[in-house]
């Protein structure tokens, strides 16, 4: 009993908590090969295979359009491992990128 109490306390936290609902992809996933990724809303990405960006825009819930943060974020020129968590950060989605080459899985 107190194990059910505790799984449905876990799913109200995961319901009532808008970072949790990030952080466990309640809106589902994609996965993006080598490719130009345009007018998407992510909140996240995880690498999946060692992977390059040309390109990496994020926007602000009040902006009407997004910013590449490339070079600002650190992502310029270099090979990001598989496996990184690259959040958009609070108050801001990934609106899109450019990989040319590796593979992300999008949240």
């Amino acid at each position: 009993m107190l194990t059910y109490v505790f799984f449905i306390y876990i799913i109200f936290e995961i319901m009532s908590n808008p970072s949790a609902d990030i952080a466990v992809g309640g809106q589902g996933f994609k996965y993006h090969g080598a490719e130009t990724v345009t007018n998407v809303t992510y909140d996240s990405l995880v690498v999946h295979v060692d992977c390059v960006f040309t390109s990496f825009t994020i926007k602000g819930n009040n902006e009407a359009s997004g910013t590449n943060v490339l070079t600002a974020r650190g992502l310029s020129g270099i090979t990001v491992k598989a496996g990184t968590f690259l959040p958009a950060g609070k108050g801001f989605e990934i609106t899109g990128f450019v990989i040319s080459s590796g593979s992300v899985i999008a949240y």
